[in-house]
């Protein structure tokens, strides 16, 4: 069977209060990228942190994440774009377009968001949203461009998908020539608290399922924000996707706040049970058509 590609969710936009695992440093998120590649990953998304916790928007703090893991993992790289409201698509590329012409800090994947999507979070203690103004706009015409910037890069797309109408996008994009295949495609699922995709249930990856044509040459993860992404993970392993796990997506409190290359060794040995081993970061770029920065 097809090996199971194992992604991470390392920090997001998480503080350390729920689990103490979220790295923020270069150095800390390397050390998480080595842990989890030993423990069957090969893939990982990631943020520049402040040594506080705060967003680092700068192609340098980018830079030195790609050097510190490089040295120490052959995990492939999908660093998070600068999104901060109001950038244009030159801005949201400036933390790692400058980095591309350097193996030593180039990356693979450039993560692009296929829709737009109120982002405020839903706290169930109140009983409603804590904030009610976070709009992250994506609209056709900036996804066209990252599409169509990412291979000037070396990048392939990762096309994240919240919703349905996100998935009847990326498909669209794929058959204007804009998505070339393997589309690789990330259905971003989420907890009670991020309303704005669908919930962590098989129902809603069958939602996004059901939105592919038979045609369409495809790999696919499933993660969960704010959510318990083992609640589907045999649903997805059965069905032929590939999962993405981290504490920046759940802090997994019930499993006694664990690291994320623990997160990873669980979903291991749930692949091995399926017929399913882990992909070497190797195997990952083959299945998901991803050059070698050398190959460039």
């Amino acid at each position: 069977m097809k090996p199971l590609i194992i992604g991470i969710n390392p920090n997001e936009g998480t503080g350390r209060d729920a689990n103490p695992h979220v790295p923020y440093t270069p150095a800390e998120i390397a050390e998480v990228a080595r842990d989890c590649e030993r423990a069957g990953a090969s893939l990982m998304h990631y943020h520049a942190r402040t040594a506080d916790g705060g967003a680092d928007h700068t192609a340098a703090a980018y830079a030195e994440i790609a050097r510190e893991t490089h040295r120490v993992s052959s995990l492939l790289l999908a660093p998070s774009m600068a999104n901060v409201a109001g950038y244009d698509v030159e801005q949201r590329l400036s933390n790692i377009a400058p980095n591309q012409d350097a193996p030593g800090t180039a990356v693979d994947l450039l993560p692009v968001d296929m829709g737009c999507a109120n982002m405020d979070l839903f706290d169930p203690d109140v009983g409603d949203y804590a904030t009610g103004d976070r709009v992250f706009v994506n609209d056709v015409r900036t996804q066209k461009a990252f599409l169509e910037r990412a291979p000037r890069l070396g990048l392939r797309p990762y096309a994240a998908s919240f919703n349905v109408s996100w998935t009847r996008a990326i498909v669209a994009h794929a058959r204007a020539g804009r998505l070339p295949g393997p589309v690789i495609a990330a259905f971003v699922l989420g907890g009670e608290e991020f309303v704005a995709a669908h919930p962590t249930t098989p129902a809603g990856v069958r939602a996004h399922l059901d939105a592919l044509p038979a045609d369409l040459e495809i790999e696919w993860l499933v993660s969960s924000h704010r959510g318990d992404v083992f609640e589907v993970a045999e649903e997805v392993i059965a069905t032929g996707g590939h999962l993405a796990v981290g504490v920046g997506d759940h802090p997994h409190t019930a499993l006694g706040r664990p690291t994320t290359a623990e997160l990873v060794a669980r979903v291991a040995d749930l692949g091995r049970r399926h017929g399913r081993r882990p992909a070497t970061p190797e195997e990952t770029r083959r299945i998901l058509g991803v050059p070698a920065h050398a190959d460039r």
